[in-house]
């Protein structure tokens, strides 16, 4: 797998954490791709486009060349192309709205983005520097003079970054705010809740601190995580994956690291 990338340079960094680039066979068809703290736009440089199913009762949906993965609380399954070749941003949480974008719009689903479909017409075989160079121009045009992220959800979130166990309430009476309008001010900037993001600020450093090979002591990782027990654990897990800690980790495990957050999913079910 061809792999590049590079952080975003300049005032483009006050909305975008990195770009990067892929280009291979695709290691699965089918994934169960999970809910992030951060956003993603995605341009797919290869003839065949991507597929995403997002609810049990949806059929699944063809996406464009260019698409966004708001902020989410299940997870999706995803069709790839038999090659990827794709390129991207990792946009952060409250970044969206400093491209002009609206976060509150997409989030909750994976939606095509028109405005970025340029890049794709390089094709397959482009140059990785020549793709990433168009996507950071197409995403610089995008800034406007005098538009930033709102610096109250910035300093929340690198708070909630750093302890997701910090009370909600009290970040709110920090800077002054009625706890409702400061939940409010934070969807608003990135289409989540506080304690949502809180939840999956947690929910992620479980599962980068989850051996892959080997047993997993749940006790012992919920209770280091901040978790009250296992049966929290059990909860959060259903909700973010739709698999139970043990069913993840023996996926995880027979596919190894790469797929922490990107697990095959041959069954191409929404459970």
């Amino acid at each position: 797998m061809e792999v590049a990338g590079r952080p975003a340079r300049g005032p483009l960094a006050e909305a975008v954490r990195e770009l990067w680039f892929l280009r291979g066979p695709a290691p699965t068809r089918y994934e169960r791709i999970f809910p992030m703290t951060d956003v993603h736009l995605v341009v797919n440089l290869s003839p065949q486009p991507y597929r995403v199913l997002e609810s049990a009762d949806a059929a699944w949906r063809t996406l464009g060349p260019a698409f966004c993965s708001g902020m989410r609380s299940r997870f999706v399954v995803s069709e790839a192309p038999d090659a990827i070749v794709n390129a991207g941003a990792v946009v952060r949480a409250d970044g969206l709205r400093v491209l002009g974008l609206d976060p509150e719009r997409l989030a909750g689903a994976v939606t095509s983005q028109p405005w970025l479909e340029g890049p794709a017409a390089l094709g397959p075989d482009a140059a990785a520097d020549d793709v990433l160079d168009a996507i950071e121009a197409l995403l610089s045009d995008r800034l406007a003079v005098g538009r930033a992220a709102d610096p109250i959800v910035r300093d929340a979130i690198g708070r909630l970054e750093a302890d997701p166990a910090h009370r909600i309430g009290a970040l709110a009476t920090e800077h002054g705010l009625r706890h409702p309008a400061f939940v409010a001010r934070f969807r608003r900037a990135t289409g989540s809740t506080p304690k949502r993001y809180a939840e999956l600020v947690r929910f992620h450093r479980l599962i980068d601190a989850t051996p892959v090979a080997g047993a997993a002591p749940w006790s012992s990782l919920a209770a280091d995580g901040g978790y009250y027990d296992q049966s929290h654990v059990i909860r959060d897990f259903k909700r973010f994956t739709g698999y139970t800690p043990a069913d993840y980790h023996r996926r995880v495990s027979a596919a190894g690291p790469d797929a922490v957050r990107f697990v095959p999913d041959p069954e191409a079910a929404f459970r």
